[in-house]
C-alpha cells in the first residue's frame, strides 16, 4: 500500500537541469573539480549526479547559475555555494545521485594547531 506522505522540505524541489562545477577539498593537498548538471534544486538545497567517489556529509563547493527565484543568500545570478552531502543515492540510471544541502558561501576556516 502507498500512502500519500507530505514531504518534510520548507519548499519542494524543482526540477532544474543547470551545468555546476563540482569543487571538492579532500585535505591540503589535493582538490578535485568535475562538471555536472543539476537534477533538481530548492532555495536550500539540489541533486546532482557525480562520477567521483565521495561520502556523505562532505563538504563541496558548487559554481553555477542560479535563478533568482532559488536564491536566498545571494543577490548575484553567478554563485558560490558550499553544500553538505546529506544522502548518497544510486539513481535508476545507475549513477550516484548526490542529495546536497546549501549551507554556506564560503569554505570553512580551518583551525590551526
Amino acid at each position: 500500500m502507498i500512502e500519500n506522505r507530505k514531504s518534510r522540505r520548507p519548499r519542494e524541489r524543482s526540477l532544474l537541469s543547470l551545468p555546476v562545477s563540482v569543487h571538492c577539498r579532500e585535505g591540503d593537498d589535493h582538490e578535485w573539480v568535475e562538471m555536472s548538471r543539476l537534477i533538481d534544486a530548492s532555495p536550500f538545497g539540489a541533486r546532482l549526479t557525480i562520477s567521483r567517489p565521495t561520502e556523505g556529509e562532505r563538504l563541496l563547493q558548487l559554481v553555477m547559475q542560479m535563478p533568482r527565484y532559488l536564491r536566498l543568500r545571494s543577490p548575484h545570478y553567478n554563485i558560490a555555494v558550499i553544500a553538505g552531502v546529506r544522502r548518497l543515492r544510486r539513481g535508476a540510471d545507475g549513477k550516484k545521485h548526490l542529495h546536497l544541502e546549501f549551507v554556506d558561501q564560503q569554505w570553512p576556516q580551518l583551525e590551526e594547531e
